[in-house]
């Protein structure tokens, strides 16, 4: 049974990288954002 934990930690760890690049990519959108608004 390690095995299919194995492999579900390392998608749990993947998503976790993902939302943080699209968490990443929100706030440098939102930041170009208000600096052209300004």
């Amino acid at each position: 049974m390690a095995l299919p934990y194995a492999v579900f930690n390392t998608e749990l760890i993947q998503m976790q990288h993902y939302l943080a690049d699209q968490q990443k990519n929100t706030t440098v959108f939102l930041g170009m954002y208000f600096m052209v608004k300004d």
